[in-house]
């Protein structure tokens, strides 16, 4: 349970840290993005864009409480700047609709990706280790591949 609040208040400090970013109003290429964007994210990538999207993510997932762990489910969640996903999102299939929140999660990393590429941000380079999701006491957490 502790680590699923971990990754979720990690990645809300990310977005938070990025609206430190300068603006930089360059125009980029968007290949490898879904087709449509919203009109709200044409062009130019705000951090509060991010930032707003990210809550409803994780309004979309609440609690995510799950009865088995086939109920639980984790996604790849931001882009780092060299490549790979941020973090990993655990969510369950008992109170979240995959579909729309599939939809919101690869809208939140295209744009994530976008952005970075778009303030020429650096990253570690570190790859971030899927995670399997399992069941605690009802809740939905991440689970290191290697303890399982």
């Amino acid at each position: 349970m502790k680590k699923t609040y971990l990754a979720l208040l990690v990645a809300g400090c990310c977005a938070i840290m990025l609206s430190a970013c300068s603006d930089n109003m360059e125009e980029l290429e968007h290949a490898g993005e879904p087709a449509e964007l919203a009109p709200e994210y044409s062009d130019t990538i705000e951090a509060e864009q991010l930032s707003a999207l990210a809550g409803e993510i994780f309004r979309l997932v609440g609690t995510p409480e799950a009865d088995n762990p086939s109920q639980c489910k984790a996604l790849p969640f931001g882009a780092k700047p060299c490549g790979g996903p941020a973090n990993w999102l655990v969510y369950s299939t008992k109170v979240t609709d995959s579909e729309v929140l599939e939809e919101k999660v690869e809208l939140y990393n295209t744009l994530s990706n976008r952005f970075n590429q778009q303030e020429g941000l650096v990253g570690d380079c570190a790859v971030v280790d899927e995670v399997k999701p399992n069941v605690v006491q009802g809740i939905c957490v991440a689970s290191p591949l290697a303890d399982m």
